[in-house]
């Protein structure tokens, strides 16, 4: 017989980006009670994202992390351990969600031996791309992690094939790949009830589209040079960059200053959702070639308006779609290969418009919460 799922997330990520509490928002509307901890590096980042009108979840926000708790890894795995069991009363939780394989997945390990919890664990960007990657001395407990999770979740196929290719010893393959499970992001539900009203072809000049912060990770003035070929080789086009911040910031605007460019404007970060959405809509195109990506919502908020992408090779949502589908991935370090790609899809972009479409209703809250609470409840009733 199925008892109540009760589900404790550890999310160090929760007061910086607004996804995880649509999951949660989600799952609370199929009676799943939970309890969100989530350890934060300073006092303006408690009470972020949270959603007050939800009855049956309880959110703990701690104030434990300090500067020093980047270099001292199992120090910062102590002491949120510590800070969360005397927070919150474990023994009716009798599931573990943590939202990094590391971070968070390190405390869930240490839940499990000290409480018994089983746990399930998600591989994201930071975890293939810093922590594998660069802390070479924390891999073994990054394997153990993995062997004691009960199910593992995955954003996007590409960190499965990463993961698997160069960081898991081959013995151990299929016996991960056995509770392995590839998971989308979601895009709100308001990108999918409000479908472009006014879209037309292709007019004029090819109107691109970026979205998202100006960091170098973004690549930007790539994708800027990229614009300046497309209009010397002949096909007429302006870039318009929607955001800011970010350490390349600085970079991106001097360079169109130097550049006297007449084809790139840039857009403050916009709030407004409504007003964001006509953007998407005016635009032809959307393109991000991040250098690394763990999935990027903006993408799919860009399809649900009728745009094309363009998207890197390898990252983020690679893996979800066939490429020629709704856009072409791309080697964001190959000018020429972005630059191609972007002349295939006007040949096709009517096409694609509609498929963009169709295709982003596929990343709805609800299919995605409903897979994270049947995995609650297959677990819950083996156990």
């Amino acid at each position: 017989m199925k008892q109540e799922v009760s589900v404790l997330h550890v999310c160090s990520g929760f007061s910086d980006q607004r996804i995880y509490n649509e999951l949660i928002s989600n799952l609370a509307v199929l009676g799943v009670e939970q309890t969100v901890y989530i350890p934060v590096r300073s006092s303006d980042r408690i009470g972020k994202n949270r959603n007050e009108s939800l009855q049956n979840v309880k959110y703990v926000y701690s104030f434990v992390l300090r500067p020093f708790h980047r270099v001292l890894f199992r120090l910062k795995v102590i002491t949120i351990y510590n800070d969360l069991i005397k927070k919150i009363n474990v023994e009716k939780i009798n599931k573990v969600h943590a939202h990094f394989l590391f971070s968070d997945g390190a405390v869930a390990l240490k839940l499990k031996k000290a409480k018994g919890i089983p746990y399930i664990v998600a591989v994201r960007n930071t975890d293939i791309n810093i922590f594998y990657k660069y802390m070479v001395h924390l891999r073994k407990i990054g394997i153990e992690i993995l062997k004691e999770a009960d199910k593992i979740i995955f954003i996007t196929p590409s960190y499965q094939h990463l993961l698997l290719k160069n960081y898991v010893p081959e013995c151990i393959h299929d016996q991960l790949i056995k509770k392995m499970h590839i998971i989308p992001n979601g895009v709100e539900s308001f990108w999918l009830h409000n479908p472009p009203k006014n879209k037309s072809p292709m007019k004029g000049n090819l109107k691109i589209l970026y979205v998202g912060d100006f960091s170098r990770n973004k690549n930007l003035l790539l994708l800027i040079n990229c614009i300046d070929k497309l209009n010397k080789e002949g096909l007429k086009c302006n870039l318009t960059l929607i955001g800011g911040r970010g350490n390349g910031e600085k970079e991106v605007i001097k360079k169109l200053n130097n550049s006297h460019s007449t084809y790139v404007k840039i857009i403050s970060h916009v709030n407004d959702r409504e007003m964001l959405r006509k953007l998407y809509e005016a635009h032809d195109i959307f393109v991000m070639v991040s250098l690394k990506e763990t999935f990027g919502v903006v993408y799919l908020e860009a399809m649900s308006q009728g745009l094309p992408i363009i998207y890197t090779k390898g990252q983020g949502i690679d893996g979800y779609f066939e490429n020629g589908k709704v856009g072409y991935s791309v080697n964001p370090k190959d000018i020429y290969d972005i630059v191609d790609k972007i002349i295939k899809v006007t040949s096709q972009i009517e096409k694609m418009a509609d498929e963009a479409i169709n295709q982003s209703h596929k990343f709805n809250w609800n299919s995605i919460s409903q897979y994270y609470f049947t995995l609650y409840q297959i677990e819950k009733t083996n156990s």
